[in-house]
């Protein structure tokens, strides 16, 4: 096992491959990865439910953390030839669909600052300020969408400060989430909830609660929300689940309960996580003797979160020789896995990521169920971040963000 991937962040090589990089290593020191990368054969090859549809451009500049939301896709920008850009891209669908867009949105923080992490909503979106010190507040900007679409250049509304946080961590790993009107950053062992206030997203905006993640020295790898549930991963191979009181986001939120890999201790996560519903997907790491799963899907018991009878299913995808920054998205009845992988030198393998999708039906959710994918869906030359849009996936490219329609069957 060539390092633990539970706590990367993806790099863009001189070749423009995106790949994952053990971030105290790498981006601590302000390193980029050296060396040329070269792709899979082949450009794209899509197959099953997938049917390519636009690539929403942004005028050749690469794009990293993607986000998805119904009609709306966004994207932040990397800089060249690795790390955070300044900027982002928000994308809402025409009402003919996903079309190529000649001049894309832009949202940019007025100060200029790099952004990390990005979350979208149908009408709001929030980046995270990726250049803060040790001693810096966690701080993210809010952008609301303009009357009737996304145009033109936006600037934020309103900035989000919490100003009681302990950084603990690499700053660019500071994730977000949306649920509603209500905004999800984190910092250490804290995830802060941001509500809007009643007059509205403006000026500055300080946490309503503060959902703790673990002790004072603990880290959250990324979070997710969808309707009254929070989760967030933790390195110490666990997800943390919060379920909103009947108060509302407010005061301090003790976790509803945690979840781990089957086989605890030989199985790990890797750090990314979403949540749709009632399902929630955890992406896999390597595991103690070098295997790798894919990813792991969690149902919400009958009886909520709070129920110590949660099992596990698992994603098999095609073991790579070692799998490069494993991203997860659900919605619905459709669970996506994008995989990078890079051999145990670079003549065996070349970069390159295979996308999986897989049905979330209900006859398939019994406890122990392995979702087998038949083969991989989608090959791409990049390792992409991904998303899920209504029936749109979503993956960030050298190129902009490429839309994929998935079929009824997906």
């Amino acid at each position: 096992m060539p390092w633990s991937i539970s706590r990367a962040v993806r790099w863009m090589t001189s070749a423009g491959c995106v790949v994952a990089a053990a971030f105290g290593v790498l981006a601590a020191e302000g390193v980029v990865a050296q060396g040329t990368a070269r792709a899979r054969a082949g450009d794209v090859a899509a197959r099953g439910p997938l049917t390519a549809m636009a690539t929403l451009s942004t005028v050749g500049v690469p794009v990293g953390p993607v986000a998805g939301a119904a009609h709306t896709i966004a994207a932040l920008s990397l800089s060249s030839p690795g790390g955070l850009g300044t900027s982002g891209y928000v994308f809402g669908e025409p009402p003919g669909g996903w079309s190529a867009a000649s001049t894309p949105p832009v949202i940019t923080a007025s100060d200029g600052h790099q952004l990390s992490a990005i979350a979208v909503s149908d009408t709001i979106a929030v980046a995270v300020d990726g250049s803060l010190s040790s001693a810096s507040p966690v701080t993210a900007y809010l952008f609301e969408r303009p009357a009737g679409r996304w145009s033109g250049n936006l600037h934020e509304v309103a900035t989000l400060v919490a100003s009681g946080a302990s950084r603990y961590g690499p700053a660019a790993l500071t994730p977000a989430a949306i649920v509603g009107r209500t905004v999800f950053t984190a910092d250490g062992s804290i995830v802060y909830a941001f509500a809007e206030p009643a007059d509205g997203w403006s000026g500055t905006v300080h946490p309503s609660a503060r959902l703790r993640v673990g002790g004072p020295r603990d880290a959250t790898d990324a979070i997710s929300a969808s309707g009254r549930n929070v989760i967030a991963s933790t390195p110490n191979n666990a997800i943390r689940v919060f379920t909103e009181p009947a108060r509302g986001w407010t005061r301090t939120v003790q976790p509803t309960t945690t979840l781990h890999p089957p086989r605890h201790g030989l199985f790990a996560f890797s750090g990314a996580v979403a949540i749709s519903q009632r399902t929630i997907v955890a992406a896999s790491d390597l595991s103690a003797r070098g295997e790798f799963i894919g990813a792991y899907v969690f149902d919400e018991p009958r009886g909520g979160w709070r129920s110590r009878r949660v099992t596990a299913r698992t994603v098999k995808t095609v073991a790579p020789t070692y799998p490069l920054g494993p991203d997860v998205a659900v919605s619905g009845s459709r669970i996506a896995v994008s995989v990078g992988a890079v051999g145990k030198d670079e003549k065996q393998c070349p970069c390159g990521s295979e996308i999986y999708i897989v049905p979330n039906h209900s006859r398939n959710r019994s406890a122990g169920t392995t979702l087998v994918t038949r083969s991989a869906l989608l090959t791409v030359p990049e390792s992409p971040w991904i998303a899920i849009s209504g029936r749109t996936l979503a993956a960030s490219s050298a190129d902009g963000i490429q839309t994929y329609a998935i079929s009824s069957s997906g």
